[in-house]
């Protein structure tokens, strides 16, 4: 069986990778919220980002704790 394991460098490869699609969510989401008509879907979207937000600082987090 072949050896599936990650090494610290993957992971922080990975870490990134995911940074960068968080990041381009946010974007998305932002843009999203600036033009929607509605301001109670613009309140929801908001809310999403914060939570995308939030995740992008706890992998930056677990990235530097890896440093």
């Amino acid at each position: 069986m072949a050896d599936d394991s990650l090494t610290e460098q993957d992971v922080r490869r990975a870490l990134e990778l995911a940074n960068t699609h968080l990041e381009e969510a946010e974007n998305v989401l932002w843009t999203a919220a600036n033009r929607v008509e509605s301001p109670e879907i613009t309140d929801e979207i908001e809310s999403v980002t914060q939570r995308v937000w939030n995740v992008q600082h706890d992998l930056l987090d677990f990235q530097r704790k890896l440093e």
